[in-house]
């Protein structure tokens, strides 16, 4: 019986690094898990102090301009916007980040897109490309665990968790490395959008008027009494003890969505309200750029239904910079 169990572990090993080989070897065959990867090795090749961190879905990934933001702001700011981001994975970024850096302030963002109706579940590929392309820490491990136990965590450990291959399958693609300040290839892969550095995407998407907006907007019902789902508040609240504790000034932001779309989604007033209800109870900034009056969206500003473009980024960073400027001034 030790024999074969001892034989067993034996193959076990041989099986891990073989997964592991495989891991170095082939990058990730999917494109929001290429620009995890590549933000966070820019994180961690980072030589200057990132004092201003945003946090969010594909919204802020596509939304911040971040040379604008660091030009309009006087700060050195970073995006770690990642794919259906949910709040369990900002927090564990945040932690990540801060670890590096000495962070000032986190925007963050809180769109119902995935706060609402955003499942965990062991086989999400949107939180392994973030974990996967975590350093290996204690900050890891527990963020793996955290997500839905034991199950995620082997998986997050033991699989190429990026290509989203189950413990046990292998397939993979041989697409090659890419590193900090080579975006060639990664922005020839699809030609709509280009990584620019610094976590922000450029997406030169256009939408237009017969869009089926109706459709998209049926999917959501924001009238309940408590809107968020059970898991996003949990680290929400756990997002705004740690930086109460490490004495980042936290901001909860809405990015601008069409309003075509948002006009057509139940309850989005009530969503909106019990953010600002727990904003003002939490003493921390709520700004919704969606009922934001000095703010003129287009449809020309939007790639899809819920993404802006390289014109609504720009258009949106300068808002963005004024807004917090005026803020700003306004508690001096």
């Amino acid at each position: 019986m030790k024999k074969y169990l001892c034989k067993l572990c034996y193959l076990f090993l041989i099986y891990v690094m073989i997964v592991g080989i495989i891991n170095w070897i082939f990058s990730d065959g999917y494109m929001s898990g290429r620009y995890a990867d590549i933000m966070l090795k820019e994180v961690y090749n980072n030589t200057e102090n990132i004092d201003t961190l945003f946090l969010g879905t594909s919204h802020v990934m596509y939304g911040y301009d971040i040379e604008v933001i660091n030009r309009m702001l006087d700060v050195n700011a970073y995006n770690a916007g990642s794919s259906a981001q949910p709040m369990i994975t900002s927090y564990y970024l945040l932690k990540e980040i801060d670890k590096m850096n000495n962070i000032d302030t986190v925007y963050l963002e809180a769109s119902f897109y995935t706060n609402t109706d955003y499942e965990q579940s062991a086989g999400d590929i949107n939180i392994y490309i973030v974990s996967d392309a975590m350093k290996w820490s204690a900050n890891k491990w527990e963020y793996l665990y955290n997500v839905s136990g034991t199950q995620t965590f082997l998986n997050g450990v033991f699989c190429t968790a990026r290509r989203n291959i189950p413990l046990f399958k292998l397939e993979v693609k041989q697409v090659g490395k890419i590193e900090p300040g080579d975006y060639t290839r990664l922005n020839d892969i699809n030609k709509n959008v280009e990584y620019a550095g610094k976590g922000f995407v450029r997406n030169y998407g256009k939408i237009d008027d017969e869009f089926d907006f109706q459709t998209e907007a049926e999917k959501y019902n924001l009238t309940s009494e408590k809107p968020m789902s059970n898991s996003s508040y949990t680290w929400l609240i756990k997002i705004i003890e740690y930086c109460e504790n490490s004495n980042i000034e936290l901001v909860l932001v809405n990015v601008p969505m069409p309003d075509e779309f948002l006009s057509r989604v139940r309850g989005y007033s009530n969503y909106a309200d019990f953010l600002y209800t727990l904003a003002k109870r939490e003493n921390i900034t709520y700004l919704d750029f969606n009922l934001y009056e000095g703010y003129e969206k287009s449809l020309n500003d939007f790639a899809d239904f819920h993404h802006l473009n390289i014109e609504g980024a720009q258009k949106f960073a300068e808002i963005f910079c004024r807004t917090i400027k005026t803020i700003g001034n306004s508690k001096k």
